[in-house]
């Protein structure tokens, strides 16, 4: 048995929001998308005769949009995660995971949740966190600074493998 305590902060769920989405394809491609959108605005306004000098300062202006939306999303998503965790008691305080030979127990001063070995799907390891998925769009996820070693990681990958074989996708 393993047992893993955590008490979450923003930049915790914006971590783990930011890994789940880069897992998706049109995450993982959305600049191959952009350039596919870009070219057929840039096309469309070409045939219908918009003018060459204006079509420039488009260009611009995309590109400009683009950039603000990439360098800002982060700081964006800490805010709402911020926002979101003072408003829900149950994600506040300490949370502990606890492995077993049944499953994942997670245990918090609101609530309990227990999910079997079979309900989880796939569990993933990142640089931050493991995360553990009961469908293809919601995991639960525990930050690897949570542990207090390595070897504590160590025994987690190993159950994780023992338990889940080929599910587990881990370092």
């Amino acid at each position: 048995m393993i047992a893993v305590e955590v008490t979450y902060d923003a930049a915790d769920y914006a971590r783990a929001f930011m890994f789940m989405q880069k897992q998706k394809f049109a995450r993982r491609y959305w600049y191959i998308l952009l350039a596919v959108w870009t070219a057929g605005v840039i096309g469309l306004l070409y045939f219908t005769g918009f003018d060459l000098q204006q079509m420039g300062y488009f260009l611009i202006l995309v590109f400009l949009l683009v950039v603000t939306t990439v360098l800002t999303m982060p700081l964006f998503l800490r805010w709402n995660f911020r926002r979101q965790l003072k408003s829900f008691p149950a994600a506040q305080g300490v949370q502990t995971f606890t492995f077993n030979g049944e499953g994942l127990q997670i245990t918090g001063s609101l609530g309990n949740s227990e999910i079997k070995w079979e309900a989880i799907t796939k569990a993933l390891e990142s640089s931050n966190e493991f995360l553990f998925y009961i469908s293809n769009n919601f995991s639960y996820f525990l930050p690897k600074r949570a542990f207090s070693s390595s070897e504590h990681q160590i025994t987690l990958r190993e159950v994780l493998k023992d338990k889940l074989g080929d599910k587990a996708k881990l370092a």
